[in-house]
């Protein structure tokens, strides 16, 4: 169990230097790079998840839940022009 601790203690570094990355990368091409921060969110999420750390995993899921609900909005809404905006 230790082994794996770690290496999600590994994998969880590499994310959060590569989330912050795309947030840089987001700031000047948001189309390109905000699924990438949407999935690395869900990433971290999941690793906290699976080590029980509920409070921090929620916190990346609903971050990850709001750009993805932005993009499908953005997507529909390239797909049907006509739909009623909120």
């Amino acid at each position: 169990m230790d082994r794996l601790e770690n290496r999600l203690d590994d994998a969880r570094q590499h994310d959060r230097e590569a989330l912050k990355s795309y947030r840089q990368l987001a700031q000047q091409n948001p189309a390109a790079h905000l699924p990438s921060v949407a999935s690395t969110l869900n990433n971290l999420g999941r690793m906290d998840q699976l080590q029980n750390r509920m409070g921090d995993a929620r916190q990346y899921f609903e971050e990850a839940l709001k750009i993805y609900r932005q993009l499908a909005q953005q997507n529909a809404l390239r797909i049907y022009p006509t739909w009623p905006r909120p």
